[in-house]
């Protein structure tokens, strides 16, 4: 099977002129990788065309666990969090994140399904998903009460890409969160 990926390039032209004469021109381009079987953006394009999205965007190409959000198959699933989720973990967690790629990869691979494009609909769909990890992400809600992933409200449902479905969350999801900020409380009882 041969699969061919058309890519749609944006350019755009500026020029800045200077007190002098001269004038200094920049061009700034973006590719955007178009599916063609859907003629649709895939999940990446999609996360790095929002704003709200731009620390997880980041996070994805530190982490090298982008480029399979970039092709046809395999179909995926993501919950992207928005650059308010990041506000929830705070400055010093995020710039460790940004610090290690290893920790990049960690979090991210928490977020992403692979294999499965997963639609949230009124009923009837599967009560959890495996991440990267491994780990269960349990789904529940119908139109009526909202979607959750993990008891975090989806704040944007279904995103059709070229490759899957993209979902956005404003909280981290609890098991990182949970893991990564808890602390162990100790007690200690003398008898005399």
């Amino acid at each position: 099977t041969t699969t061919t990926t058309k890519t749609a390039t944006l350019t755009a032209t500026s020029t800045i002129s200077t007190t002098s004469t001269t004038s200094t021109t920049t061009t700034s381009t973006t590719t955007t990788s178009i599916s063609t079987t859907t003629g649709l953006p895939f999940i990446r394009d999609i996360i790095e065309s929002q704003a709200d999205f731009s620390i997880f965007a980041q996070l994805l190409s530190i982490s090298a666990t982008d480029s399979f959000l970039r092709t046809e198959q395999p179909e995926g699933t993501i919950f992207v969090p928005t650059n308010a989720a990041f506000d929830i973990l705070g400055d010093a967690y995020v710039n460790d994140l940004f610090a290690s790629r290893a920790e990049a990869q960690l979090f991210v691979r928490r977020y992403i399904v692979l294999g499965y494009g997963f639609q949230f609909r009124d009923s009837g769909f599967t009560p959890y998903l495996l991440n990267l990890l491994g780990e269960k992400l349990y789904l529940r809600g119908n139109d009526a009460e909202g979607f959750f992933v993990d008891g975090v409200h989806v704040d944007m449902v279904n995103v059709l890409a070229g490759n899957g479905f993209l979902h956005s969350i404003a909280m981290p999801l609890p098991s990182f969160y949970e893991t990564t900020t808890s602390t162990e409380t100790t007690s200690t009882s003398t008898s005399t």
